[in-house]
């Protein structure tokens, strides 16, 4: 019974040390199928990306580094070139961003989105269709940087 309430110590302490929490994926594990398949999710989100957050905390904790928003721990961090601070909430912050880029059911792009790819390719579908010749090829664009319609 000691041990247990020491545990429970250690984790209240750890729990209000804290300064950012894993955000939950905004749609489910297997959501993404086939494209990304749920253990993909599991192991990215749940370890890779949790481990960002807590070595951020750990961080920022030995640094005393008072809690603000992660963006602006990103720009103290990078100004004082504090590394490891600076890396891990950078990632942490990437991670987030790039889950909610995703969804789980196609989203026709709008408003200026909508009007570059118009702008640049003619269309959605021919967009999607040169960028499948240019998987096919091998190569990340069919297109040269600097090339326009």
């Amino acid at each position: 019974m000691a041990d247990q309430s020491r545990n429970a110590a250690i984790a209240q302490s750890d729990v209000e040390r804290l300064v950012f929490e894993l955000p939950p994926l905004p749609y489910g594990t297997k959501d993404l199928e086939p494209v990304l398949s749920a253990e993909t999710l599991e192991i990215h989100h749940g370890k890779h990306h949790a481990r960002y957050v807590e070595t951020l905390n750990r961080l920022l904790s030995e640094q005393n580094f008072s809690a603000q928003r992660l963006e602006e721990i990103i720009r103290i961090a990078h100004g004082s070139g504090t590394k490891g601070v600076f890396n891990n909430a950078a990632q942490a912050w990437n991670h987030s961003f790039f889950w909610e880029s995703m969804a789980p059911k196609a989203v026709k792009p709008s408003g200026l989105l909508a009007s570059a790819i118009s702008s640049e390719f003619g269309s959605l579908e021919t967009l999607g269709e040169e960028r499948a010749i240019s998987d096919r090829a091998g190569s990340g664009s069919s297109r040269s940087a600097t090339s326009s319609r």
